[in-house]
């Protein structure tokens, strides 16, 4: 990469110049970082980790690093804490801005002092995993995109562009000043959240927990029935919620880039939300589907008012504790998990966690590609019985998809829930084949499991606490006990039982590499005390 943009990564950036004036905060950084400083509540991270193979050494990828912090200043930018009312500033970079090391999704970051984006690189064989951990005061679900654009920009060309977000802070804080009498949008939210009841999602402090599943290409034609995907997937959200004994009329906040031409490639956090409600009148599903379009479309026509304006409205100073107006959050967006091929080297995604509004317990990512519909579950602190939540938002999409009403099942939270002792060894049942207990001491062995959290053959990777980069690190130690196996085939195939019988359809055995050291479990962005009550609660 040429090194014209940048100086020296371990010294002063000569392009950033001297610290430039000071900005005000835009309203989605205010709904952040007052929380965070009054309450001492850290916000929920995105974070972005890439796996790169090929010919790149670590001095390469600390000068695009370099690059990208500083042609992107709200990625150089600093939150001081000696006004009376907060503001931002870009500085130069620091002396390091590429840690050596296992990725941290869960990073706290000190915004006084620290710029709001922490760079690892970790490598393990042949591979390497570049992660970027981002404060959501520097960035929204859209940033991970550019911030990925940008980084091969940079490893390719050494060019890094984009517009700067605080050209964009004055018309953004503009929107805070509408007055609903004159404006038609603000009025139309302002009248129809009126009564909107408080947030009733019961949590487990410390259980976080996260799944995903997929919906086939034609269940998802059959769901959606030609509508807007994003009314099919609030309207079986919201009933899914209802059903699981969170409210007769739940919200759910709806993720809209709220970008125009201008700021289209600028990192920064614009994303804005659009409240729904009103989504489990009907039972048939068509009827609720086709009831959401509805309310999406009243809710894109009069999408241009701020979610933090409403929310200051209606809230007040209570929306510093209490937070966002709904009680879920929804992103629905295409394309195929990020992948590029550049001189010498390939990357491709391998984890991505999205924003999560202040006070949301839940949020559901939709992605949607030539495959059907990926569907993640993430939640910061478990709901409780989030396992039967999250079946029962998998089992009605099914049902859904195949135009059958299945109204009048009892709340899920009120079932029992079958224990790891009647299920036998693990939740997911007991072990049967040679290549599942294979499988399942090599899970044992990547996510630290204790002796007493055993696998079941229907227990999943994910569910048992893994993520992406877990995943890789799967791979790497069966491929040590000579077994070929990909990243993909773990997220195809998550099941116990299911990714046993890949690796017996796999008879073409690989050469042992050098045993690596074992990673710390931080790779996973979970500790042994977490990792062992999901491996003990959340089975398939």
């Amino acid at each position: 990469m040429p090194d014209s943009l940048v100086q020296d990564s371990t010294g002063r950036n000569g392009s950033a110049g001297r610290a430039a004036r000071p900005v005000p905060l835009a309203p989605a950084q205010q709904a952040v970082l007052l929380p965070e400083r009054l309450r001492r509540t850290p916000a929920a991270n995105l974070f972005l980790a890439l796996e790169l193979t090929g010919e790149l050494d670590d001095d390469a990828v600390r000068r695009a690093v370099t690059a990208v912090l500083t042609g992107h200043e709200i990625l150089r930018s600093v939150f001081p804490d000696d006004r009376r009312v907060p503001y931002q500033r870009a500085d130069d970079l620091p002396g390091s801005v590429l840690a050596l090391g296992a990725p941290d999704a869960g990073h706290v970051f000190d915004l006084v002092r620290e710029i709001p984006v922490r760079v690892t690189l970790d490598r393990t064989g042949e591979r390497a995993v570049l992660a970027f951990t981002v404060h959501p005061v520097a960035a929204d679900d859209v940033s991970l995109e550019l911030l990925a654009e940008a980084l091969f920009a940079a490893l390719d060309t050494g060019e890094v562009t984009g517009s700067s977000f605080r050209a964009a802070v004055p018309a953004l804080v503009k929107g805070m000043a509408v007055d609903p009498a004159a404006d038609a949008d603000a009025g139309y939210w302002l009248a129809g959240l009126a009564d909107l009841p408080e947030r009733a999602v019961p949590v487990e402090p410390g259980a976080a927990a996260r799944h995903s599943f997929r919906i086939a290409p034609e269940a998802l034609a059959d769901l959606t029935a030609g509508q807007d995907p994003a009314a099919a997937f609030a309207a079986l959200l919201a009933k899914a919620l209802g059903t699981a004994g969170l409210g007769d009329d739940p919200a759910v906040g709806l993720f809209d880039p709220a970008r125009d031409e201008a700021t289209a490639s600028t990192i920064g956090p614009f994303g804005n939300y659009l409240v729904l409600r009103g989504l489990t009148g009907a039972e048939a599903p068509r009827q609720a589907v086709l009831g959401a379009a509805e309310v999406l479309a009243a809710a894109r026509a009069h999408g241009s008012t701020r979610i933090e304006f409403l929310t200051h409205r209606l809230r007040g100073a209570a929306a510093v504790s209490g937070g966002a107006l709904f009680q879920a959050a929804l992103v629905v967006r295409s394309g195929h998990a990020i992948a590029h091929s550049g001189s010498g080297y390939t990357a491709r995604e391998l984890d991505r966690r999205l924003a999560r509004p202040h006070g949301v317990e839940l949020l559901v990512d939709v992605r949607l590609d030539d495959d059907g519909a990926l569907v993640t579950v993430d939640s910061p602190a478990a709901p409780a019985a989030l396992p039967e939540f999250i079946a029962e938002l998998e089992r009605r999409a099914l049902a859904w998809a195949d135009g059958r009403d299945d109204g009048g099942a009892v709340p899920l939270f009120q079932q029992p829930v079958a224990t790891a002792g009647e299920l036998g060894p693990g939740l997911g049942g007991p072990l049967r084949t040679e290549a599942e207990h294979t499988l399942a001491a090599a899970i044992r062995t990547v996510l630290e499991l204790d002796e007493d959290d055993e696998v079941g053959r229907e227990d999943t990777f994910f569910s048992l606490g893994g993520d992406s980069i877990a995943a890789l690190r799967l791979v790497t130690v069966l491929a040590e006990q000579g077994f070929a196996l990909d990243v993909q085939t773990v997220f195809g195939f998550p099941a116990v039982h299911e990714l046993a019988e890949q690796l017996e359809a796999a008879p073409e055995q690989v050469a042992a590499p050098e045993p690596q050291a074992a990673a710390p479990l931080s790779a996973s962005g979970l500790d042994p005390a977490v990792l062992a009550a999901l491996g003990k609660k959340f089975g398939a």
